[in-house]
């Protein structure tokens, strides 16, 4: 019943990034109690009526060193399944600390 629903927002998602311009992308990273790391990715967008759309697309866990190649490597994986392109990303946020400019920078 989950991954239905995860693939129905996914094709929601998909769709609409489809027909627009650019997209916004947040990001944010954390531990459970056990210290597993996990990467999220939330995807926002603007219709042409210029209604907002917030998808969360991926909640990763997150098995190698946390440096800006890998975790950029996590999202674009997750983005190209979108069909969204570097160049479709107008903001790219993130709270990564150090490692926040230079996964930016990759996109």
């Amino acid at each position: 019943m989950l991954q239905k629903a995860h693939r129905d927002v996914m094709d929601v998602a998909k769709k609409i990034a489809a027909k627009c311009s650019y997209v916004a992308i947040t990001t944010d990273g954390w531990s459970s109690p056990t210290q597993q790391s996990y990467w999220s990715v939330t995807l926002h967008m603007l219709d042409s009526s210029f209604r907002l759309h917030v998808h969360a697309v991926a909640c990763i866990p997150v098995y190698h060193r946390h440096t800006a190649d890998n975790l950029a490597r996590y999202i674009r994986e997750r983005l190209e399944v979108l069909g969204v392109s570097d160049n479709k990303i107008a903001v790219f946020v993130t709270d990564a600390g150090g490692a926040a400019p230079c996964i930016s920078d990759r996109f």
